[in-house]
């Protein structure tokens, strides 16, 4: 009985110490790290997709400007046309006059698109310094709750440090058989030892037959339960 009294209390300590773990897993700091750094990954990206947009409408800008000044060009080659030295037919004045007109068309088209454009361009430039100050001022969020983690962490491990260093003494005095079933049944179910009350299974509440029950209230060997294979331990 000695040994699994020893072992109940080793079990209290592992437990103790897989509770700092989850502490530091559930804490609100490293919540709030997570959320903000999603927040950062998600604007990253959103910001990747801006430039892109923003360099396509640029590049489209820049064509468009090039565009009008090669009509503009072809509008200036037909003025020198008529300040030539042989004089112009009715027809070809005609022509002429109807291409400028076609030209001067194309341009105003294209001009207002491409006030259409920089306005659009405007419009993202502002989002995207919108967004940017947003991201920085996260970024600095979570350089400080970063700080706070780590502090919380380093409390943790200390204090996790100390209990680890009491279960492990209380496990040199444990058989290293019965320390490695224990291990092996923590591997698949948490606790390892449970309570017998009312002749069942404090893990699984099944009732046990009553020659397991006596056998678990002598403590004279370790006795597993058949339905959930947890080490039974009996508080006498």
């Amino acid at each position: 009985m000695e040994q699994l009294d020893m072992l109940w209390r080793y079990q209290d300590l592992d437990l103790l110490m897989d509770q700092y773990l989850a502490n530091q897993r559930n804490s609100d700091s490293r919540k709030r790290l997570l959320k903000i750094k999603r927040y950062l990954v998600k604007q990253d990206n959103y910001l990747v997709r801006l430039d892109r947009e923003a360099q396509r409408k640029s590049s489209i800008c820049d064509r468009i400007r090039q565009e009008c000044d090669t009509i503009r060009s072809s509008m200036e080659t037909e003025r020198e046309k008529l300040s030539s030295d042989e004089a112009p037919t009715m027809a070809e004045l005609d022509k002429m006059e109807k291409t400028g007109m076609e030209m001067k068309g194309q341009i105003l088209k294209k001009e207002a698109a491409l006030k259409q454009l920089l306005q659009e361009m405007e419009t993202f430039r502002k989002k995207l310094d919108d967004i940017r100050e947003k991201v920085a001022g996260a970024k600095k969020d979570y350089i400080n709750v970063k700080k706070d983690y780590d502090a919380e962490v380093a409390k943790m491990r200390q204090e996790r440090g100390k209990v680890k260093e009491k279960r492990d003494g209380v496990g040199a005095g444990i058989e290293p058989a019965l320390l490695a079933k224990y291990r092996n049944i923590k591997a698949s179910k948490t606790p390892v030892l449970s309570v017998m009350e009312n002749n069942q299974c404090g893990g699984c509440f099944i009732n046990l037959a009553s020659l397991v029950v006596q056998k678990v209230r002598n403590g004279e060997k370790i006795v597993e339960c058949e339905n959930c294979g947890r080490i039974l331990y009996y508080k006498g």
